[in-house]
């Protein structure tokens, strides 16, 4: 795979001493958010502005990787509304997100656009019920404020269970915490509630997936959606109960009379919703 490094600061600036990222695998922090919420900007801060740029394996989108100023690798994921992707920018992260959900080091920087809030809550509870750490990273609060939005971040970081952070990257403020290492990720605690026929649907793929692996609920949900981009996934993670997949999927779309991804997003953006007006004054 060729890789093109890219300088994104002046000439003048010289990069680390570390060597750029060359194996996207090897990251244990991933930053990743709603397109357009500031993400490229804090990559650049949080890295010097110094990266690897390379073409995610058997696609043509970009990932971006370079190292936080403790060393510590960090990689870029493409813009994403959900875990269920309807892009090719989408599903590389979403399988950049599978390939290293087992990892026990892996943590996400969920990056947010304050102003609009409600979508970067959507995601957060994908992450959640996926079982990955993260921390919920309220950009653009500059902007929110202009608009005269008010977030209660301590209150959100209590409705989500995670550790949110308060920051205007284009201007450095508030991003102190992400540059050392005494931020620490949590698994989000906010739960969705699920019409019954999901949750059933749920309780039986249990039952077929490795009982030590991190998420399964969220993979489970994932699996029931039938999406084919993740055909591949569910031989990995079913193994030898692979075949029991498409009953499991034509039962639960009977019983729901509509696409199980269309109940999905209805139920988190319903969750979504409660976290985002007990949190938000106006």
């Amino acid at each position: 795979m060729q890789m093109r490094i890219i300088f994104m600061s002046a000439i003048s600036e010289k990069p680390p001493r570390d060597e750029p990222v060359r194996d996207p695998a090897r990251a244990t922090t991933l930053l990743l958010g709603n397109p357009n919420v500031g993400k490229s900007v804090l990559f650049g801060v949080l890295t010097g502005r110094y990266a690897t740029v390379s073409n995610y394996p058997g696609t043509t989108v970009e990932i971006y990787a370079g190292r936080r100023p403790n060393g510590e690798p960090l990689l870029d994921l493409p813009g994403t509304n959900s875990l269920l992707p309807t892009s090719e920018d989408e599903q590389v992260t979403r399988d950049a997100l599978l390939a290293r959900q087992a990892d026990p080091g892996l943590r996400v920087l969920q990056v947010c656009d304050t102003k609009n809030l409600r979508r970067g809550v959507l995601l957060a509870l994908e992450l959640g019920e996926l079982g990955l750490p993260s921390v919920f990273v309220a950009n653009m609060l500059d902007e929110a404020r202009a608009r005269g939005i008010h977030v209660d971040l301590e209150r959100l970081a209590a409705q989500l269970g995670v550790p949110v952070l308060g920051t205007v990257a284009t201007r450095r403020q508030g991003i102190g915490p992400l540059v050392g290492d005494e931020l620490r990720a949590r698994v989000a605690s906010a739960e969705v509630v699920y019409p019954p026929a999901i949750e059933r649907a749920v309780a039986d793929l249990l039952h077929l997936l490795p009982a030590d692996r991190r998420g399964r609920r969220g993979l489970a949900l994932m699996l029931l959606a039938a999406d084919r981009s993740l055909r591949p996934w569910a031989g990995q993670l079913l193994g030898e109960h692979a075949d029991a997949l498409d009953p499991l999927q034509e039962r639960l779309a009977a019983a729901l009379h509509e696409p199980v991804r269309v109940v999905l997003h209805r139920a988190r953006l319903a969750a979504a919703d409660r976290i985002v007006a007990a949190v938000t004054t106006r």
